[in-house]
């Protein structure tokens, strides 16, 4: 009977802790709709305010992360009908170093119908003791599931934010997105132009 009880109690102590687990972190699909040079494996979330319409999050490198090139947290916001991003991250290419930003404004219909986003990019490099800077604008439109794409973000703090921020926008999920580059990209030529300004 003792070892019943023990055994009870250790499962009781097991569980606990598993969904003190779960409810620290979860995963919520953020819209990617635009040229991302960015892995969502290398990034986390917190859950910082929000309303009615849409969730604001606080996104920045995970803590072992060797490869991700934010220089600070960025920041989205996310509603069934709505997404806003702003980021700000260094790159490097052919021996040039630069600054890149990123703001992006999105409009969304029944999540994958379509995307309609303005993003604007801008960025200055230096090479070899010279600096430039350039910036564009672009609008883009993505229609159906295989262009409108999301990816899963890690969130790890401010959970319970969630209830009085309303709406993700998206659902939480632990399943992996469709992230592959070939279609990942509606702006990929805008992006591409931004990366072409580095090599001077």
């Amino acid at each position: 009977m003792v070892r019943v009880l023990q055994s009870l109690l250790l499962l009781a102590a097991s569980l606990s802790a598993t969904l003190a687990a779960d409810e620290s972190t979860t995963v919520v699909q953020i819209l990617n709709g635009h040229y991302n040079t960015l892995a969502f494996s290398d990034l986390r979330g917190s859950v910082v305010g929000g309303n009615a319409e849409a969730t604001t999050y606080a996104v920045n490198c995970k803590e072992d992360s060797s490869s991700c090139p934010l220089t600070k947290p960025f920041t989205i916001t996310q509603g069934p009908s709505t997404f806003t991003m702003s980021a700000v991250y260094t790159m490097t290419t052919m021996g040039a170093k630069g600054t890149g930003t990123i703001v992006q404004d999105c409009d969304i219909t029944s999540s994958t119908a379509t995307a309609v986003c303005s993003v604007s990019f801008g960025v200055a490099a230096e090479y070899k003791g010279k600096s430039t800077s350039t910036s564009l604008a672009t609008t883009a439109t993505a229609t159906g599931s295989a262009e409108v794409l999301y990816e899963p973000l890690t969130v790890t703090a401010g959970l319970g934010n969630f209830n009085k921020a309303g709406p993700t926008g998206a659902t939480a999920t632990g399943a992996a997105a469709d992230n592959h580059p070939a279609r990942v990209g509606m702006a990929g030529a805008a992006a591409a132009a931004v990366a072409g300004a580095l090599v001077l």
